[in-house]
């Protein structure tokens, strides 16, 4: 595999008061190998009266590997560590094929 994700996973806390404190993202998979690309074709989406189109990301990794959707990536890289997109990343699923793992994902902004 070509590419290398970051891949975070958050820890969560509470304060004395038992409240939930925001999420303290820690890497849990640093130079995970896959294959990342960006499909072609978007999906249409319709918010009020603009028509738009969002386009999502899919990358590949080796079965196996522990990743959920409550993970996010934070950023790629190719096999010499330079960058092939620098962004961050949601997981929006994780789908099980019978030799790789096919990750959707969307642009956390």
């Amino acid at each position: 595999m070509t590419h290398r994700a970051l891949v975070q996973r958050a820890t969560e806390t509470v304060d004395g008061y038992n409240n939930r404190l925001a999420p303290v993202w820690a890497t849990h998979l640093a130079a995970q190998p896959c294959y990342f690309w960006q499909p072609s074709m978007g999906r249409g989406e319709q918010s009020g009266a603009q028509n738009y189109r969002a386009y999502g990301y899919q990358v590949v990794m080796p079965l196996g590997t522990d990743v959920t959707e409550r993970d996010r990536i934070n950023g790629i890289v190719d096999r010499r560590g330079y960058s092939v997109h620098p962004g961050v990343f949601g997981i929006v699923a994780v789908v099980r094929k019978p030799d790789h793992l096919l990750l959707t994902l969307e642009t956390i902004t």
